[in-house]
């Protein structure tokens, strides 16, 4: 019976073609991983791997560590059952025999019925999101496994597929490979250019503490539970309005004048930085007064100093790695204002020298950012390409 309108294709249940199951509980004695030499994979090795073969492991079990456990044949599916919403959706598999961790799902192919390939490139295309019950914990059981339904060509068909969408996914891995090495060159060039610009031979550089060049202000929080502190007024920004270029959102939230009043206000021009928390260093430039709240440190720049100037400062490893080593090593890293005010940054005295290296910068941050958005658009057209692939494969379209 032809159930899917393709000649001889038909929907099955994932349990009628292959044997579904799971791995088994990782030993937790740590001398049956000495002198190991049979991998068992984790969680972890799969979640380096977003789809495709796995053959190394983090870990190998000895003679004794593998007692009792079931072992995996090469050309296994593993797919898991817990985690991040994300990582649900990690499709792998095996090259070689394995022992497998009991958080994977175990999935292999019956002789005769499917190709082990067919069905990781079926099973890429169905996210967990698809299978998990509305507003559910992100858990995948085998029973929900066992039942998920598969498009099933003849072998023949299976094996011919496979064949075009290996030849074509490797090609469309090298060209994604290609992007993000471009990608992560082109964020690597502007800071290239920052360590030239501040390396300037020519220039007489002045090594200068944060509190010479401006007034310090950490910012401060008007009480919400005051409904009449908010309002549009004033921008408030917090760390999450920090954008990658250093400019900032304002129309987030924002502070009546009676909040607005009671707040610490930073005119145009001041330059701020993240000083607490999982996003410390995140720097900053407002380009219109601001009030910000109590993890963020600014320096509102003097006559002859370019608050400009001192963003692009503060983006350099240099000042990034001295923010960092005064944060100390607590669970919740913190530079406070005394600390902070006291870092130095290298400052020209002339205003103009400070400028011209502003507008490079800038000028450079911008042709950057247009080839970023170019590299990220290709990888994006890759994503796509391959779902186009994957759709016209599992409906019968593809030539």
């Amino acid at each position: 019976m032809n159930d899917l309108g393709v000649e001889g294709w038909h929907e099955r249940q994932l349990e009628e073609v292959a044997d579904v199951g799971a791995g088994n509980p990782a030993p937790q004695d740590k001398k049956l991983f000495e002198g190991g030499r049979y991998p068992f994979i984790r969680t972890s090795d799969v979640g380096q791997i977003r789809f495709g073969e796995i053959e190394s492991t983090s870990d190998l079990l000895n003679e004794k560590g593998v007692v009792g456990l079931r072992l995996v044949p090469a050309g296994t599916i593993l797919m898991p059952k817990s985690g991040a919403s994300t990582f649900l959706n990690h499709r792998v598999i095996t090259r070689r025999d394995a022992y497998v961790s009991s958080h994977l799902a175990t999935i292999t192919a019956k002789s005769g019925l499917a190709e082990p390939r067919y069905l990781l490139y079926a099973l890429s295309r169905i996210a967990a999101q698809e299978l998990l019950p509305e507003n559910s914990y992100p858990s995948l059981n085998l029973s929900l496994i066992k039942s998920i339904k598969l498009p099933l060509p003849p072998l023949e068909e299976q094996q011919r597929i496979v064949a075009v969408l290996d030849e074509a996914f490797e090609g469309l891995a090298r060209a994604r490979a290609h992007a993000e090495a471009n990608l992560q060159n082109a964020r690597e060039l502007f800071g290239s250019a920052l360590h030239v610009a501040f390396k300037d031979e020519t220039i007489s550089w002045n090594n200068t503490a944060l509190a010479t060049l401006g007034s310090v202000v950490t910012g401060s929080t008007p009480k919400t539970s005051d409904q009449g502190n908010l309002g549009d007024h004033l921008p408030f920004v917090t760390p999450g309005d920090f954008l990658p270029d250093g400019s900032l959102a304002y129309d987030n939230r924002g502070l009546s004048e009676k909040g607005a009043s009671v707040s610490r206000i930073l005119p145009t021009g001041s330059a701020l930085m993240v000083c607490i928390g999982a996003t410390i260093g995140k720097t900053g430039y407002c380009d219109r007064p601001i009030a910000t709240n109590q993890q963020i440190n600014a320096v509102i720049p003097n006559d002859h100093i370019s608050g400009e100037y001192l963003y692009y400062q503060m983006l350099t490893p240099e000042f990034q790695a001295a923010v960092m080593h005064g944060s100390g090593q607590a669970t919740l890293p913190i530079i406070n204002k005394g600390k902070w005010s006291k870092l130095t940054v290298r400052v020209p005295n002339d205003l103009t020298k400070q400028t011209h290296i502003v507008n490079r910068l800038s000028g450079l941050r911008a042709q950057i950012d247009t080839t970023l958005a170019q590299y990220k658009a290709q990888i994006m057209d890759i994503a796509d390409l391959r779902q186009t692939l994957l759709h016209k494969a599992f409906s019968g379209e593809l030539t």
